[in-house]
């Protein structure tokens, strides 16, 4: 009776938690256009093997793993970076942006006695980061999402809904194509140029050597493009700039943003690029404030200068 009692209490868990991601985002079906993120659904295992099982079924449907870490050194959640060669082939020869999206995150962590898996939407970022070329690799895109979707471990709760909450104007394709938090705000191709370089080879030692020494962070992933020509780090400093500071910028709701994280930089050629604060963090929580907006912009300028200072 006592394990009766339970399944039925776990069950209406669980029926609560869709309905407040129904709450957050509409109906399903309800076209209210892309959000950043999948909440995937819940395990019903522990952390630790949630994440093996995750990264088993990874390998199978022939995902690369090329980062694992836990945000903010919280115990209690994992972030997998991955990618996919369909997903390489889409970024390689498109814009600089695009390769800001040539990677996915899988985000696992516990909320009470329950595990979810959160991912990525690549078919939101990559609008983003491809703009007006977008329908021209939409298709590819979409398969690259229904691989992701599949290769999910066995899952007690299963909802595959929309992680974010209902925003005011919902962004549809077309904002996020054009994406900026207001007029004064910087859009996709108001990159942030952290520095130039006299060489690519010089830029790529210098870089390798920071996060090899005593730099105050680490380098969570690598990835290569273009022959190498074209470099996607993600990367976790401390202090200004941290993790914890960065998610202390993001809204203080009830979900969970370390799916955000890490923090990327793109070296293309000689030069290294990173996506402004004030166009990722609100594109990574949709429904942030103009008050949360003005703490941004303010961390803004302190984040910029620590990232120029760090090769």
């Amino acid at each position: 009776m006592i394990k009766f009692i339970a399944r039925i209490a776990l069950y209406l868990t669980l029926l609560d938690w869709t309905g407040l991601v129904a709450q957050l985002n509409g109906p399903p079906g309800n076209p209210r256009g892309l959000a950043p993120y999948v909440l995937v659904g819940e395990t019903g295992k522990s952390l630790d093997r949630s994440v093996k099982a995750l990264i088993g079924k990874l390998f199978l449907a022939d995902f690369e793993v090329l980062g694992k870490y836990s945000p903010a050194n919280d115990p209690s959640q994992v972030v997998l970076i991955v990618t996919h060669r369909k997903l390489t082939n889409i970024i390689d020869g498109g814009p600089v942006t695009g390769y800001l999206g040539g990677v996915l995150r899988i985000l696992v962590f516990e909320k009470g006695e329950f595990t979810y898996i959160v991912c990525q939407d690549p078919q939101y970022w990559l609008n983003v980061y491809f703009g007006a070329e977008y329908p021209s690799i939409g298709k590819r895109v979409q398969s690259v999402r229904r691989d992701l979707l599949k290769s999910m471990p066995k899952l007690r709760g299963r909802f595959m809904q929309p992680y974010a909450p209902r925003t005011a104007d919902p962004l549809e394709i077309a904002d996020l194509r054009e994406y900026r938090f207001n007029k004064r705000a910087p859009d996709i191709t108001g990159l942030l140029v952290i520095k130039e370089f006299e060489s690519h080879a010089q830029a790529v030692s210098t870089i390798a050597d920071y996060f090899a020494g005593a730099g105050t962070g680490s380098l969570v992933f690598k990835k290569n493009y273009a022959q190498g020509r074209s470099i996607l780090y993600g990367i976790s400093i401390d202090g200004i700039g941290s993790d914890r500071e960065l998610l202390s910028n993001l809204p203080d709701d009830d979900l969970n943003y370390s799916a955000a994280l890490p923090y990327e930089m793109v070296l293309n050629g000689y030069t290294l690029y990173a996506l402004p604060l004030s166009l990722r963090l609100p594109l990574s929580a949709p429904a942030m404030s103009r008050k949360q907006f003005k703490k941004v912009k303010k961390f803004e300028r302190q984040f910029n200068q620590r990232l120029t200072e760090l090769f």
